[in-house]
């Protein structure tokens, strides 16, 4: 699984998966591996930049 280092980012994984809780924990997984994928690969087709 690919990791996501950016703080709003991360805060919205974190936010996605308190109102997952009532999930099974097997979709729960399942959805925020997802969403962490299309994540990491929006972030990876981005140019660089400065982020001064």
């Amino acid at each position: 699984m690919k990791t996501v280092e950016h703080p709003l980012a991360v805060a919205c994984l974190e936010a996605v998966a308190r109102e997952a809780a009532a999930l099974a924990p097997e979709r729960r997984n399942e959805l925020l591996a997802d969403l962490t994928e299309h994540i990491a690969v929006a972030f990876a087709e981005q140019p660089a930049r400065d982020e001064a």
